[in-house]
């Protein structure tokens, strides 16, 4: 926290090794094609330094339905 290039490296690795797990080279490519452009052109978007837990809140489990 607080640390917005670290937090910023951290969220990259996690979708990276996301994409990785499905073992589709196609998908991998593009994903680190996307967080690359990203990176590039939106990082004023993606530092939200002190914001953090909203991101933190997006990538948790989605709670059971129950169903």
């Amino acid at each position: 926290m607080g640390k917005a290039e670290e937090f910023i490296a951290a969220d990259m690795q996690f979708h990276t090794r996301i994409a990785q797990i499905t073992g589709n080279p196609i998908l991998i490519a593009v994903s680190e094609a996307m967080l690359a452009w990203l990176m590039t052109y939106y990082t004023d978007v993606l530092i939200w330094t002190g914001k953090e837990k909203f991101t933190l809140v997006e990538h948790e489990e989605p709670p059971s339905t129950g169903g």
